[in-house]
């Protein structure tokens, strides 16, 4: 008897915990991948294998510049609205003026950034367009290849227009005290796409299944935040919220989305530089590879990203011990949840790949380690302490990020055109310029931060 009321109350805590359902999501994105790999490293040849990586490296770009660059600044002054400020403000966290939600405020600010979204879905759509189908019509010399890489991209195009005002909802809802209820309906989103890939790949679909799987997320994730919180959003702002709205968010927003734009460059520009200047199969191999290890971020990102609203709302409220306690405790568990992960990765991936019989392989031992060891490295400047010090609202690491990015191209190219470096060229570009700044100077900042018992950027 004792036992069954205890394993309810576990239940009851489990269902009502956001972290557990972050987990739950993170897992189900992290499935997404376990689920889809096998069948696409299996039944895509090498070639396709590059361009779906192709694809997925383009369509990263619209999707980590609003995920990244923008609904961080949705999500932060949602939750300073919602913890009773009655004003959003350009730089520094805003005094609550009640411990009551300003729920006009949010429905306010949510008409402002619907409308943002839905403006920088149209844009996206155009740059995407113009860049995907160039690439195909410059690399894709398989003319069966190139017809299903022409529709794939074209629904792929469409399903991020959807994508991109899905985004900013969620994170609207999210840091309104919303956390738990988008985490449930972004689980049944996520849930949504594997099969719809699957199947498609089944259907010998090929590239095309990526779209359909995207644009299944996609609408499923935008239908599921229409109505979450407690007060309706209005198809347009307020006379003058608008441009106040957009003034306070400019100054972070846009060094956000140069940040963004950096780490794009850090991360993902690899598979598009072997694609052009290697080999569509060598960046199917890369992207393959970078896919199992990003797993292992994603699981590890999670205990950070779930406590950043309560990170914002402690920085507004002053509370520096409680503060210091959550911060530590969640970079820990990061660092920790990664090595678990990746060590078995690294040590039996290309067994497993080898028995079910895949077209695909990862890259060699030495390769994986290295890429191993860099996106550890990432995951703990990036994710765990720049994300901290984001909570504060303000952003010091632009040019940074930006001139990391571009070095890291650059150099990927040279030494892939001009050393014939092959795989190992973006490699060696990425962790030797990550080395001599951005590994070590964020997280030094951030432990400065909470063990100094400041708010502000040392």
């Amino acid at each position: 008897m004792r036992r069954g009321r205890t394993d309810r109350v576990m239940s009851s805590r489990l269902w009502h915990s956001t972290s557990a359902w972050s987990f739950a999501n993170t897992a189900a994105l992290a499935g997404y991948g376990l689920v889809v790999l096998p069948f696409q490293a299996r039944l895509l040849s090498p070639d396709a294998m590059g361009v779906w990586y192709a694809f997925l490296a383009m369509g990263s770009l619209a999707i980590m510049v609003c995920n990244g660059g923008i609904t961080p600044t949705v999500q932060r002054f949602a939750s300073y609205l919602h913890a009773g400020a009655t004003r959003l403000q350009a730089d520094g966290v805003p005094p609550s003026a009640s411990a009551a939600p300003n729920w006009v405020g949010v429905a306010a600010y949510g008409a402002s950034v619907d409308r943002l979204f839905r403006l920088l879905a149209l844009g996206g759509m155009a740059l995407l367009a113009l860049i995907g189908f160039s690439f195909i019509a410059l690399k894709v010399t398989d003319l069966a290849l190139r017809q299903q890489a022409l529709y794939g991209w074209t629904i792929q195009v469409l399903a991020i227009g959807v994508l991109i005002p899905a985004a900013g909802r969620t994170a609207l809802v999210q840091g309104a005290g919303g956390m738990l209820t988008s985490q449930r309906r972004l689980l049944i989103a996520r849930l949504a796409a594997p099969g719809v890939v699957v199947t498609g790949l089944c259907l010998d679909l090929g590239v095309i299944s990526l779209g359909l799987g995207t644009l299944t997320m996609a609408v499923v994730q935008w239908l599921g935040h229409r109505r979450c919180l407690p007060v309706a959003i209005s198809a347009a702002p307020p006379p003058g919220a608008w441009p106040e709205h957009l003034r306070a968010m400019w100054p972070t927003t846009w060094r956000f989305t140069l940040v963004t734009l950096g780490a794009w460059m850090i991360t993902l520009s690899g598979t598009l530089i072997l694609g052009t200047w290697v080999g569509l199969s060598e960046a199917g191999q890369y992207g393959l590879s970078l896919q199992v290890l990003q797993l292992c971020t994603t699981v590890a990102a999670v205990w950070m990203s779930a406590a950043i609203p309560r990170l914002c709302a402690l920085r507004a409220a002053g509370e520096a011990g409680a503060l210091r306690r959550l911060f530590t405790s969640r970079w820990t568990l990061g660092l920790i949840t990664f090595v678990v992960l990746a060590t078995p990765a690294v040590i039996f991936g290309q067994h497993i790949l080898g028995i079910i019989g895949t077209n695909t392989r990862l890259l060699e031992p030495a390769m994986l380690i290295a890429m191993a060891v860099i996106l550890l490295l990432e995951l703990n400047h990036g994710p765990l302490c720049a994300s901290f010090l984001m909570t504060g609202n303000q952003v010091p690491f632009v040019p940074a990020a930006l001139a990391s990015g571009v070095a890291i191209v650059l150099g990927g190219i040279a030494l892939s055109v001009g050393a014939g470096l092959g795989v190992w060229s973006v490699i060696i570009a990425q962790g030797v310029v990550q080395l001599m700044y951005n590994n070590w100077r964020w997280p030094t900042l951030a432990f400065a931060q909470v063990f100094r018992r400041t708010h502000g950027v040392a």
